[in-house]
């Protein structure tokens, strides 16, 4: 018997906590081309704070839909960066690592970018 087949065979369910997938979210998109740091939503219009490394899932808001998620991203951008370059490879980057490590499937990516940093 092969070590995949010992590890299918295990009856059960897993389960992971929405604040997993925020913190693999968060830290996707600070190594991702142009991603200055995650922002807080709704602090008001032309207001963002970046937050601290301890504080990224602030900046995501997931929506279950039972079968899949929906990410809603707010991010501080680095200056002289093309913003849809940015927004399309963030995009990317959260919902291959959903899809191919936890098997999240993703409904919806919304990039908000809250800021650029100078």
């Amino acid at each position: 018997m092969s070590a995949e087949e010992k590890f299918t065979s295990i009856p059960g369910t897993v389960e992971v906590d929405e604040g997993v997938i925020q913190d693999l979210i968060g830290y996707v998109a600070l190594t991702s081309y142009g991603v200055a740091g995650m922002a807080m939503p709704g602090i008001g219009v032309g207001i963002s704070k970046m937050l601290p490394l301890q504080k990224l899932r602030r900046g995501i808001v997931l929506e279950n839909h039972g079968d899949s998620v929906s990410v809603d991203m707010y991010i501080v951008v680095q200056y002289g960066t093309n913003l849809s370059a940015v927004a399309e490879n963030l995009a990317d980057a959260v919902r291959y690592e959903l899809e191919q490590y936890l098997q999240v499937p993703v409904e919806d990516i919304s990039i908000n970018i809250q800021g650029v940093k100078i």
